[in-house]
């Protein structure tokens, strides 16, 4: 980000949009610090640093192609390769045996359970026993946060198992016993020598066959290869790590490296495992990687020290600080842990509710325009170039034939419809955009969603697709497959079958759908509206901006995470819920944002409406992103249409709904007009999403002397 690599491309692959800080696990678990603080937002900083991101994780290496396989089944070729992926767990099979029992990692998944596990213990009428598997650093510390977070339970039985005959075995025989002492204090038993342990279906069972039943235990041994690495041609350990040298490079390679617990290095078979390590090949990976992508220079040696200071957290505000052999326990050493651990977060800068910062000026200069359904063009433009040569063909052309053609261009609906054979209405739609994510699958998926949401607003059944598909000239077979993969994914969903499609080759990606649909009676257009008709809308507004947020790394990943959730959703069932409640008219919301799609339905039906501003729903975190100035690049385009409205409040006390007004929606929602009693029919049903429908404003009579649109504080004003 600070110092880019000129004329490269550079992918990250991460298997979630976040990473937890392991070195603050404990504290959480022990109630001092929230979890949120310890995330790492990698999305985002992927995103600030001009990095592609991928949501996905790496199953194989093939070092004589070039290439590494994901687990998504994606293919990626790569001229330089950085391995750091972590490990496993040692001792511990991919699949446990009870469901009591909680691999430490991956720590993203393994937090929520613990949480969910220490409720139970604090909620159980029996005695409860937990367990610790490891007496490693992490054990130890996960042994202490367990006691301070189940301090309210005094009866809670909490065992430390180990294996070999100490605890803490990376340090010297002083230290060991003072941390011993510690938890004989605490309250923790340990037991020590006993062997490897194994997952048993009631609990952990020794070689000679003792068993040590609980319903609660976490497994936090020491680190394990992942199984695919000997079989990636990779040179490994005996032990099943990537072997490198001093400069981080995998023997046998001149351009994979790899760093952290996912690799050893030559030299020093019996490092520690430990983050400080890992955090200190940092800048010697950085600087070798530099040189790999130059093809020039001279890479750098990591020298490990030979020690650092240690700092175990008691859950208690206290810390065991351990260095050369000696051991120290207080208070002091928990500020300075704490002190330490905040530092290195705060370096990250992760994006947050609550802090949401603008648009940089000059990051933004850098940046390509916004993906999606915002990259559509202007309706002034379509409105100047299009529909007069429509008329202008029409004219010159003999009338359709009756039957035929029951809606074309010219009637500016969401869907054309035409008759087929044995007086069968097809309904068909096209719709095509640039992609608004790194990922073409997810890309792939929601653009089918979002062309097939044409067809539903129709009241119609989406039956078939094709597919186009436009890649550029460097893009890889397994690019275009992931494309498909994300397609036959929506549309499966919706029961819709693949025909075929086309492929061309663009300078920018472009994913685009042809849905053909059938309808059965008659089909709901834009222009039923009748005065004394509500308004409702099935989703909530502001993917154009959270998405812009996101492309400019500054959209929390719990926003972005319920912003695709909604974009994932089609909009199958909100149709059919309309048909049933008598809807009068229907439309989707897409490229041209709430207003521009609300004024088509009021124009086509020579209507007005009043909008109350206080109901527009929005996805979670839109109006704080616009409130700071975040806004899809298709927004802009969209302001024209703002000479419609007539606005019940000064524009600038009211700048975020306007935003939202004006936010292109890519997989929006459906926007009904519906009778009062369809309205009461609708949101009476027992079958009913929380907030799943919202109605946002009223249709009105007009004279064409005002404008089409007024927006209140409230229905009744």
């Amino acid at each position: 980000m600070m110092n880019p690599v000129p004329g490269s491309s550079i992918t990250l692959v991460n298997p979630q949009r976040e990473t937890f800080y392991s070195g603050m696990l404990p504290a959480v678990l022990a109630g001092l610090v929230p979890a949120e603080r310890c995330a790492i937002d990698v999305a985002a900083l992927a995103a600030r640093a001009n990095v592609r991101f991928l949501e996905d994780s790496v199953t194989a290496v093939d070092t004589v192609t070039d290439t590494v396989t994901l687990a998504s089944g994606m293919i990626l070729d790569f001229d330089v390769l950085s391995l750091d992926i972590g490990s496993g767990m040692r001792n511990l099979s991919e699949q446990p045996t009870q469901n009591g029992m909680i691999p430490v990692r991956p720590l993203t998944a393994a937090l929520p359970r613990i949480h969910t596990m220490l409720h139970e213990i604090r909620n159980s009428r029996r005695d409860p026993r937990l367990m610790v598997i490891g007496g490693g650093a992490a054990g130890v510390e996960l042994a202490f946060a367990f006691r301070a977070a189940l301090r309210d339970v005094a009866q809670t039985k909490i065992t430390l198992l180990q294996s070999g005959s100490q605890i803490l075995p990376d340090i010297e025989g002083r230290a060991q016993e003072k941390a011993q002492a510690l938890l004989d204090s605490y309250g923790i038993e340990v037991r020590r020598g006993l062997g490897r342990l194994s997952a048993d279906p009631e609990g952990v069972r020794t070689p000679a066959g003792e068993l040590f039943a609980s319903e609660s235990i976490v497994w936090a041994t020491g680190a394990a290869p992942f199984p695919w690495l000997p079989r990636s041609g990779l040179v490994t350990t005996g032990d099943g790590f990537l072997l490198t040298g001093t400069d981080l490079r995998c023997r046998g390679t001149e351009n994979v490296f790899a760093a952290g617990d996912t690799a050893k290095i030559d030299q020093y078979p019996n490092l520690p495992r430990s983050g400080v390590h890992a955090v200190r090949q940092g800048p010697i990976l950085d600087y070798n990687l530099r040189v790999a992508t130059r093809g020039t220079g001279r890479l750098q040696r990591h020298r490990p020290q030979r020690d650092f200071l240690r700092l175990l957290s008691t859950g208690d505000q206290q810390a065991l600080a351990i260095y050369r052999g000696r051991a120290v326990h207080g208070r002091i050493w928990w500020q300075l842990k704490k002190r330490i651990d905040n530092r290195f977060l705060a370096q990250h800068r992760p994006p947050r509710a609550g802090s949401v910062v603008g648009p940089d000026p000059k990051m933004q200069a850098t940046m390509s325009d916004c993906g999606g359904c915002s990259a559509k063009v202007a309706p002034e433009i379509l409105e100047r170039a299009i529909f007069p040569s429509v008329a202008a063909l029409t004219n010159r052309q003999n009338p359709t034939p009756a039957g035929e053609a029951g809606l074309s261009l010219a009637d500016r609906d969401d869907a054309a419809i035409f008759t087929a054979g044995a007086n069968r209405q097809v309904v068909v739609t096209t719709d095509a955009f640039p992609p608004f994510a790194d990922d073409p699958a997810l890309v792939a998926e929601i653009g089918a969603i979002n062309a097939a949401s044409d067809i539903y607003a129709m009241g119609a059944i989406p039956r078939q697709a094709l597919v186009l598909a436009g890649m550029p000239g460097h893009s890889s077979a397994a690019e275009l497959q992931a494309l498909l993969r994300g397609a036959q994914t929506a549309f499966d969903r919706m029961d819709v079958e693949i025909l075929g499609g086309h492929s061309v080759r663009l300078q920018t990606p472009l994913v685009g759908f042809t849905v053909f649909g059938e309808i059965q009676g008659e089909p709901l257009t834009k222009g039923g509206a009748t005065p004394g008709d509500l308004l409702v809308l099935s989703k909530p507004l502001g993917t154009g901006i959270l998405l812009a947020a996101a492309r400019g790394g500054a959209c929390p990943a719990n926003w972005w995470a319920s912003t695709i959730a909604s974009m994932r959703e089609t909009n199958a069932r909100a149709a059919e819920m309309f048909r049933e409640a008598g809807a009068h008219a229907c439309t989707d919301i897409s490229g041209f944002g709430l207003l521009g799609h609300t004024l088509e339905m009021l124009t086509a039906a020579k209507v007005h409406a009043r909008l109350d501003q206080s109901n527009i729903p929005a996805l979670p975190g839109a109006r704080e992103l616009a409130k700071a100035g975040w806004a899809a690049t298709g927004s802009e385009g969209l302001r024209p249409y703002l000479q419609e409205v007539e606005l019940g409040a000064e524009p600038a006390s009211i700048a975020p709904e306007i935003a939202l007004l004006l936010d292109p929606q890519t997989s929006g929602g459906l926007l009904a007009a519906l009778p009062p009693d369809g309205v009461a029919q609708l949101l009476g049903r027992t079958d009913l999403e929380p907030n799943q429908f919202q109605v946002i404003g009223r249709v009105v009579e007009t004279s064409f002397q005002s404008a089409r649109v007024t927006i209140d504080s409230s229905l009744s004003a």
